[in-house]
């Protein structure tokens, strides 16, 4: 059974002429991809584009300049606003069983903070705010009840330690499937738990340096059409090129290997 019902998410009316069938705001996916290379990318709201249009998505800006090198065969995302590691791994996982392993992968996540707790036959998702709890109810019972997660209700340590665990894990059954993995995470909060240590343990990660802000800043200094900030405190256009801009430079690096 697909960890979303039958791999379908709520479709949001504010993007309906965008969304696939699945509720993806991608193209259709398909099985067939005709020898072209296949792209996925996967992520939270900021994969997802929330607050802006879609081309100007860091995962739209990626796929245009990699389709130029290689014939790609759609644009297709697996994001979800809201959604944690466990959310993302195991779309793209129920992506891969139904249509196929793609050639590469990218991920950017979110803090590691957001998890699934198992609540009363429900599952929440829990996403740390400064100590604040907010319940929210979906109407999808699969996604039950979002909420702000605090230290006290779950050992942030015990969760860091699953999230590397199952992290590893995901990069493990990439590299078996013979897929190209390449991942990040955009949450400045959280930069201080990734130590050289962590980051060692890792074998697909790319790191933004501590002063990623100021790359940012200076993108947007040299195209103000571009922005810092969303309405909705989402990143930016220029935020956006920046993760792309990341990306692109690691896939050029190593295409071909």
């Amino acid at each position: 059974m697909n960890y979303f019902q039958n791999f379908k998410l709520d479709k949001d009316k504010r993007f309906d002429e965008e969304l696939n069938s699945y509720g993806h705001r991608c193209d259709e996916f398909k099985t067939n991809h005709e020898g072209k290379t296949h792209v996925l990318f996967a992520g939270c709201s900021e994969t997802w584009g929330m607050g802006g249009s879609l081309e100007e998505a860091w995962p739209a800006i990626l796929y245009k300049e990699i389709n130029k090198i290689e014939e790609c065969s759609g644009f297709f995302v697996t994001a979800i606003p809201g959604g944690g590691f466990q959310d993302i791994y195991s779309l793209v996982m129920d992506y891969i069983e139904k249509f196929g392993k793609p050639k590469y992968l990218f991920i950017l996540l979110p803090d590691f903070t957001r998890f699934r707790h198992y609540y009363e036959g429900k599952y929440h998702a829990c996403v740390q705010d400064d100590d604040q709890w907010q319940l929210n109810q979906f109407d999808s019972p699969y996604w039950g009840i979002r909420q702000k997660f605090n230290r006290g209700e779950y050992d942030i340590e015990n969760l860091f330690i699953n999230y590397l665990l199952a992290t590893r894990l995901f990069e493990k059954y990439c590299n078996a499937e013979g897929i190209k993995l390449y991942w990040s995470q955009w949450h400045q909060q959280t930069r201080q738990w990734y130590t050289e240590k962590v980051r060692n343990y890792f074998s697909n990660f790319i790191e933004f340096p501590d002063n990623y802000h100021d790359s940012i800043a200076q993108i947007y200094a040299k195209n103000n059409n571009l922005s810092i900030l969303k309405p909705d405190n989402h990143y930016g256009s220029a935020g956006h090129k920046y993760f792309a801009d990341v990306f692109y430079n690691k896939y050029k690096e190593n295409h071909g290997s």
